[in-house]
C-alpha cells in the first residue's frame, strides 16, 4: 500500500487517536451519512495512514464517538454521546469494536439526564471506566460523571462530582495503583463563575481520594492527562487568569498526593491552548493544541523545559486536537480544519516543511492550588 504521512477525510471530525501495534485507531463523527448532525464513527489506519476498515454507527439522528481505548482481547472501546434531532437531550453512549471494526456490543443509557461520555479507560481488572458529564434534573447546571462498566457494558458503579456547580470530567488516566485520576473543571460561585482546573483522584471502588482545583479570578481548564515514567501526572489546559496575551497554554506537573510539583504557562499575544498530551519513549512531554487558530506542538523536557516547537502554518481556525506516539519514534497527530479531519504523522524533531518556528514566552505559573470538598454520590 502507499506510505503517506498524511490522510485526510472529507466531512469528517476527529477527537481522539490511540496506537494499537502499529495501526492508529480514531474516532469522531462522519457529517457525510447523516441523517441529522452526524453519526459517530470510527476508523482504523494502518501505520503508512491507509485506511484499513471504517465503520459508522447510524442508528439515530446524531451521535458522537469523543474516545476510544483498546482492551486486552484487542477490542476498541468507544464512548460518547446519542439523541435525535437535538443535542438538549442527548444519553451516554458507549460501543465495542473487534479489531475489523465489526461491532461487537453497544449499549445506550438514558438515566444520565443530558449526559456525555469524554473519554475512557482500561483499569487492571479489565473494567472498562469512562467519565463526562451529565444535567442533574433538578438543577440547571451540569456534574461531572464516571461510570464504570463490565466487559458487557453493563454499568457497574458510578458517581456523580458536584451537584451545586457546573463541572465536566474530560480525560482520564489510571495508575500503578489502580487508583482513577480525572480532570476537568469545576465552576466556583465565589469566583465569578469563573472555571477552575480540576483534578480528582478515585480509588477503584470510586471512593474519592482527594480533589483539588487550580485557578485565578478567570477561565482555567484542565483538559488532559498523562502519567510520567516517575509516576508524576502531567496536565494540559488553558488559563485566563496568566500570561502575556487573552488566553495562555498551561502544563502542571503534579505528585501522587496532588501537590504541585512544577507549573508553566506558555503564549504570546493572543490565545495559546493545549488540548492533548503524550509521553514519547524519552520520557519527554509533547503536548498539542493552537496559538491564534493555527496548530501547536510543543515538546517539554521533565523540568517543564521547551526543547522544540512549531506552528503548522495552514489556516485560520485549525488545530491540533489529540496526539499520540508509536514505537518508532513518531507522533501521530489529529487535526480538524473546516470539516476536514486529517491524521498525519511527524517525527521527533518536527521535520515538516510547512512547520514554522513559534515565538511563545515561557514563564511560571502563581495560580493557588486548594482543596475541594465537593460531594460525590451515586445514582445509578
Amino acid at each position: 500500500m502507499e506510505k503517506k504521512i498524511a490522510n485526510t477525510v472529507k466531512n469528517a471530525y476527529f477527537y481522539d487517536t490511540i496506537n494499537d501495534h502499529g495501526n492508529h485507531v480514531v474516532v469522531g463523527i462522519n457529517y457525510s451519512e447523516a441523517k441529522g448532525n452526524g453519526n459517530a464513527l470510527i476508523i482504523k489506519f494502518d501505520k503508512d495512514l491507509n485506511i484499513v476498515a471504517t465503520e459508522n454507527y447510524d442508528e439515530t439522528d446524531y451521535s458522537y464517538f469523543y474516545n476510544v481505548a483498546v482492551d486486552d482481547d484487542g477490542n476498541y472501546i468507544t464512548v460518547g454521546d446519542i439523541g435525535s434531532g437535538t443535542q438538549d437531550n442527548n444519553n451516554i453512549l458507549i460501543a465495542k469494536f473487534d479489531k475489523d471494526l465489526n461491532k461487537l456490543a453497544s449499549k445506550i443509557y438514558s438515566i444520565y439526564n443530558n449526559g456525555s461520555l469524554s473519554s475512557i479507560a482500561i483499569d487492571k481488572d479489565g473494567n472498562y471506566v469512562a467519565i463526562g458529564y451529565m444535567t442533574l434534573k433538578d438543577k440547571k447546571c451540569d456534574s461531572a460523571l464516571i461510570v464504570k462498566f463490565d466487559k458487557d457494558l453493563n454499568i457497574l458503579s458510578d458517581k456523580i462530582y458536584n451537584g451545586n456547580g457546573n463541572s465536566c470530567f474530560y480525560d482520564i488516566e489510571i495508575d500503578s495503583n489502580n487508583d482513577y485520576i480525572i480532570v476537568g473543571y469545576d465552576q466556583l460561585k465565589n469566583k465569578n463563575n469563573y472555571y477552575d482546573g480540576l483534578i480528582v483522584k478515585f480509588d477503584s471502588n470510586l471512593n474519592k481520594l482527594s480533589a483539588k482545583t487550580y485557578g485565578g479570578d478567570y477561565a482555567d481548564i484542565f483538559n488532559s492527562i498523562a502519567i510520567d515514567y516517575d509516576g508524576n501526572y502531567i496536565i494540559v489546559g488553558s488559563t485566563g487568569s496568566e500570561g502575556p496575551g487573552n488566553n495562555s497554554a498551561s502544563i502542571i506537573k503534579f505528585d501522587k498526593n496532588l501537590n504541585v510539583l512544577i507549573a508553566k504557562i506558555y503564549g504570546g499575544n493572543g490565545i495559546d491552548y493545549f488540548h492533548s498530551i503524550v509521553i514519547d519513549d524519552d520520557g519527554n512531554y509533547i503536548t498539542v493544541g493552537y496559538t491564534d487558530g493555527k496548530d501547536q506542538i510543543v515538546k517539554f523536557d521533565k523540568d517543564l523545559n521547551v526543547l522544540t516547537t512549531k506552528i503548522y502554518d495552514k489556516s485560520y481556525d485549525s488545530h491540533f486536537y489529540d496526539i499520540d506516539a508509536d514505537t518508532k519514534k513518531n507522533y501521530i497527530i489529529i487535526n480538524n480544519d473546516d470539516n476536514d479531519a486529517t491524521i498525519f504523522k511527524v517525527n521527533c524533531l518536527f521535520p515538516e516543511s510547512n512547520m514554522v518556528n513559534l515565538e511563545c514566552i515561557l514563564t511560571d505559573s502563581n495560580l493557588p492550588l486548594v482543596n475541594s470538598d465537593m460531594p460525590s454520590f451515586s445514582i445509578a
